[in-house]
């Protein structure tokens, strides 16, 4: 499992992620890292304030993800940490209806 905490909009929101990677096979494999790639399903929570005036009033607004994590990871042999391209089409629903979703991230993720 992988969770992800961040900041949205300005420091005007939260948003946090959660992924359940499958890691497939190995594209490349070396002595100090492997290229390797995954996929699994995932949901999104967000929250922010909509309000015209700055983060004093306005409306709380939520969110709720579907998503498909796909993603190409390097993982370091040497070190508990690798570093993420993923992509994340999905299905995102609020107050106002629903529609497509398109997330995408560079991170780095360390093992503990």
């Amino acid at each position: 499992m992988q969770a992800n905490a961040y900041a949205l909009w300005d420091f005007d929101g939260l948003a946090v992620e959660l992924d359940f990677p499958f890691w497939l096979h190995e594209i490349v494999t070396d002595e100090a890292l492997d290229f390797t790639w995954y996929a699994g399903p995932g949901a999104l929570f967000a929250f922010w304030n909509s309000g015209h005036i700055g983060r004093f009033g306005g409306t709380a607004r939520f969110a709720g993800i579907v998503k498909a994590a796909l993603g190409l990871a390097l993982q370091f042999h040497g070190a508990p940490m690798d570093l993420v391209f993923q992509f994340s089409p999905g299905v995102q629903v609020h107050e106002a209806g629903a529609g497509v979703w398109l997330g995408a991230l560079i991170a780095t993720r360390y093992y503990f």
